[in-house]
Order: structure tokens, then sequence, then C-alpha cells
């Protein structure tokens, strides 16, 4: 029946939206990492940059524009990978429903919303955001000068 159909696909959709989150939040700390190794490599630069007149509005917008090319890149690559797999759940889904309605025909579709690479990627921003300003706040309480002479 319809409603049976209905509860298999909310199902399956259910349980890639829950593996979806995981992805995600695996990903958001992976970037928030990367972010946090950036700025500790970086942390010369920053300090000489500080040094020359930057200020604390420029060291952010400096690591938040790295974030966002980061952002952008993994949401392009998860989108190609999502896209890559779709005959597979189409055909997971399409076997599930096969084994209920023997004999019966059915057409299986699986769509993407417009706006779910916009609202993951706004999404993934504001948590690396969130994650990074850790970073943010020890760079801004670090003494320039110490922190250019350094031993690397």
């Amino acid at each position: 029946s319809v409603k049976t159909t209905n509860l298999i696909r909310g199902i399956v959709l259910g349980a890639m939206s829950m593996l979806a989150f995981f992805v995600l939040l695996l990903s958001v700390g992976s970037v928030a990492n990367s972010i946090f190794i950036s700025v500790d490599k970086n942390r010369k630069f920053i300090g000489l940059m500080k040094a020359m007149g930057l200020e604390q509005r420029g060291v952010v917008r400096i690591i938040l524009c790295e974030s966002l090319f980061m952002v952008m890149l993994g949401v392009l690559f998860g989108f190609g990978i999502l896209f890559a797999v779709r005959p597979a759940v189409i055909s997971l889904e399409s076997a599930v429903i096969a084994a209920i309605y023997r004999g019966m025909e059915y057409a299986v579709t699986v769509s993407v919303p417009a706006y779910l690479p916009i609202v993951t990627a706004a999404v993934f921003f504001l948590f690396t955001w969130l994650f990074s300003r850790g970073s943010l706040a020890d760079i801004a309480k670090q003494d320039v000068i110490a922190t250019i002479t350094e031993a690397a």
C-alpha cells in the first residue's frame, strides 16, 4: 500500500539523514582541527601582521576566509559523493520496495532539495566558526613581540 511505501521511504530517509548528520559533525570537527593547526602553524606570520598594524578584525577576517574556502571545497566534494552514491541509494530503496510489492508496479524517485547545499554550507561554516573562536581568542591574547621572536 501507499502507507507502507511512505513508511519505508521515511525509514530510509531517516537513516540517511542520521548518517549525514554524523558525517557532518565529524567533518566540522575535522575542519575546526585544520583551522587550529593552520592558526598554530601561521602564528609567527599573524604576529608579524599584527605588529605591522593589522587589527584583530583583520586576523578574524583572514581566518574566516580560509575557513570559508575549506568549507566550500568540502561541500562541493561531499555533494559530488552524494550524487555518485545516488544510484546505490535508489537501488537499495527499490530492492526493499520490490521485496514488499512482489509482482506489482511501482516507481521510486530520490531527489535532493535545491536548498540543501546552501543550508549544509551555512551550518558547516557556522559550526566551524564557533569551534575556531578559541584559536582566535588565543591569538588576541598573545604578545606580538613574543610571538614573532618565539623559536620555531
